[in-house]
């Protein structure tokens, strides 16, 4: 059965979020909620790749383009959601929280 590429961005915005939780340096390997960085990943995102922008349907499709990007541009590429721009270590701490 094909997976919808919502769940699919989903997904990878959750293991993004595990992967990190997994490295940080706390010693319980937890984040804590301060650490957290709450969004809905179904807004639509704009990643910024040096001078290029690329307009994601999704936050999620938007963090699916930056890990396909060379690991030198990952670091230095940024996420816009509405007005705000994430840079890569608040990538990280994305979490997903659907707005009510």
């Amino acid at each position: 059965m094909p997976v919808s590429i919502e769940r699919l961005n989903f997904a990878k915005l959750k293991k993004r979020h595990s992967y990190h939780v997994a490295t940080t340096a706390r010693g319980d390997g937890k984040m804590s909620s301060e650490d957290k960085i709450y969004v809905d990943a179904s807004q639509p995102a704009t990643l910024m790749d040096g001078d290029k922008s690329i307009e994601c349907p999704t936050l999620g499709e938007a963090v699916v383009a930056l890990d396909q990007l060379p690991e030198p541009r990952q670091s230095a590429a940024t996420i816009k959601i509405g007005g705000r721009v994430f840079t890569a270590s608040e990538i990280d701490r994305l979490y997903h929280a659907k707005n009510k």
